[in-house]
């Protein structure tokens, strides 16, 4: 049963590759690798390493080239055994009248003083290793001097015949088969690479969505895809995956198309600051790192498409956002709210102070204002008599001032 999430794929896109673990592993290994080359070996023949774990990835990269999703283009060809089907094997030239492997290259020279030719092997002394004349026995000193090379051919050392056109034939290592060009097998090898609708299923997240939605529902929240979140502005933002706890927090999920990790993350940065959702993911198809070091929210993080652990995560996330949640619940009940009479020390509406202790309290009460008032009464008496003294100095007459 389809998800809502995959709803706009083909029938049999979604059944055999996006339910496939198989076609998902190599769709996202091809997209990683750019294009996935053969490993060519002759003894371990033609490999290629990045789909050796998958059972029989052989049988589904066809069905995902007979889907249009991945293309093989041809790499090379190698020449195998028409026995054993063994790639390693080796090439040999014949001497075309004993077909003996055994023959060698080897230059004609003329000796231009006496005209004599010959091959190098009968000018070249085997003690000396110099070339001398077998007619005129004078050594050879220059090219081009005392001698010339006519050409090149092939001398076989079983039956001393010369030929320049040896024939061509074939040696497996594996089964010690011989045969010539007209018998072997010639074949292909190829290189595989995502279509531009491969491309765009795994960018666009189609791969991912339904584990993801199926472990998130998993850990008990409620998942819309795609979903929508009211933001302060009034808007409707559209996110990829929407999954909200019991208690209504928010984890939002986008798949990011973009190639440029600035682009993707700037034109949805926008959205996480309006809806001010509690926690929101960007899945960017590569750089992720360099992409994580603009983004200056706790709130995003930024994941990479082909994260080895890329659900995983995502359910750390969530389950980092279930057990905040928890906690604060927790905190909430065993702190409940003060009633108006525990606030005010009341119980049953009546004062809960002994009255021996108000008296008490009014006592020290009634010392400290009478204290206050007679210190405030000695300070104005003093106040008056210093202005008095002063008045009496500014009204002294004529004969006291001069002091007679």
């Amino acid at each position: 049963m389809a998800t809502p999430a995959l709803s706009g794929l083909p029938k049999e896109i979604e059944e055999r590759v996006v339910h496939d673990p198989i076609a998902r592993k190599i769709m996202l290994i091809i997209f990683k690798a750019g294009t996935v080359r053969p490993k060519i070996g002759l003894e371990t023949g033609i490999r290629y390493p990045p789909f050796e774990d998958l059972p029989q990835w052989t049988k589904v990269i066809e069905d995902l080239i007979r889907l249009k999703l991945v293309e093989k283009n041809v790499a090379d060809r190698l020449i195998h055994c028409p026995r054993c089907g063994s790639i390693h094997v080796s090439s040999r030239l014949l001497c075309p009248w004993c077909k003996s492997f055994n023959i060698e290259p080897t230059f004609i020279i003329q000796h231009t003083l006496c005209g004599y030719i010959d091959t190098e092997s009968k000018f070249r002394d085997p003690n000396t290793g110099q070339l001398i004349c077998p007619k005129c026995k004078r050594p050879l000193r220059k090219e081009g001097l005392d001698y010339i090379v006519i050409g090149k051919v092939f001398e076989c050392l079983n039956c001393k015949r010369k030929t320049n056109k040896p024939l061509i034939a074939f040696y497996c290592r594996n089964c010690t088969h011989q045969f010539d060009y007209l018998s072997a097998s010639y074949e292909p090898v190829y290189e595989y690479a995502l279509t531009p609708l491969g491309q765009k299923l795994v960018v666009s997240g189609a791969l991912h969505k339904e584990e993801i939605i199926n472990a998130l529902k998993e850990l008990g929240l409620i998942v819309e895809s795609p979903g929508k979140e009211k933001g302060r502005s009034g808007i409707d933002h559209t996110f990829d995956i929407i999954a909200r706890t019991p208690q209504g927090r928010v984890l939002a999920i986008d798949f990011a198309e973009e190639k440029d990790p600035s682009l993707a993350i700037t034109s949805r940065i926008p959205k996480a600051l309006d809806t001010e959702v509690d926690r929101y993911v960007i899945i960017l198809p590569s750089g992720a790192f360099e992409a994580s070091m603009m983004v200056q929210m706790k709130n995003v993080a930024v994941l990479e498409l082909t994260e080895p652990y890329l659900v995983e995560r995502i359910v750390s996330i969530a389950k980092e956002l279930l057990k905040k949640e928890a906690k604060e619940v927790e905190v909430t009940a065993e702190a409940p709210e003060a009633s108006e009479e525990e606030f005010f020390g009341l119980s049953g509406g009546e004062l809960s102070i002994p009255e021996e202790e108000l008296l008490s309290v009014s006592e020290e009460g009634e010392k400290k204002e009478e204290k206050e008032k007679e210190e405030g009464e000695k300070k104005e008496k003093e106040e008056k008599e210093e202005k008095e003294e002063k008045k009496g100095e500014a009204l002294l007459g004529p004969d006291e001032f001069f002091g007679t």
